[in-house]
């Protein structure tokens, strides 16, 4: 019967491993950030109006953002995410860009309106998980390292990077103990 706990998923032994192919083969994350997406549009009355500056240039904090924006004569819309390694990293970053939408709005006497929603909470791996699976990979042969990983991800006990190494993903696929999600 699996126990399934925000911090958690181990099932009598059996733990669970998300593999990240975005970072480096052998890295494992004791952190991985989490995602808050969010879009705005901003209205002028007329063309003329439109400032020519951009809509966003914060940054937001120790968060990182990605963004793109477009838009037509009098109208601008911007479409983000917002990316931290803890929940206080995140919520002060999507209210950093949130607070910088409304004061260019305000100042250039705009119209604006703002969805935002946090998809992907940060997650922090099993300190047992990630030492079982250190030391799985690293009498296998593999090289291990730390660091932390900008990639949000699902709930799992310890997240590997796997960086297309095919090995790795066979070495952890044939552990009976790790269960890939």
């Amino acid at each position: 019967m699996p126990v399934h706990h925000e911090r958690s998923l181990t099932t009598r032994g059996v733990r669970t491993v998300a593999l990240l192919s975005g970072e480096p083969a052998g890295t494992l994350a004791p952190r991985v950030a989490g995602l808050a997406e969010f879009q705005a549009s901003l209205a002028w009355r007329a063309p003329e109006d439109v400032p020519r500056r951009p809509a966003l240039v914060v940054a937001p904090g120790p968060a990182r953002l990605s963004l793109s924006e477009s838009g037509d004569a009098a109208t601008r819309r911007l479409s983000g995410e917002v990316f931290a390694l803890t929940q206080k990293e995140l919520g002060a970053g999507l209210e950093a860009v949130l607070r910088a939408l409304t004061t260019f709005a305000a100042l250039t006497e705009a119209t604006l309106e703002v969805n935002a929603v946090v998809n992907v909470p940060p997650r922090v791996a099993s300190p047992r998980a990630l030492e079982g699976l250190a030391r799985d990979l690293w009498e296998a042969g593999f090289p291990v390292r730390f660091a932390p990983s900008w990639t949000p991800a699902p709930a799992a006990d310890v997240y590997l990077g796997v960086g297309g190494d095919e090995e790795l993903d066979e070495f952890v696929r044939s552990q009976a103990w790790w269960v890939r999600i």
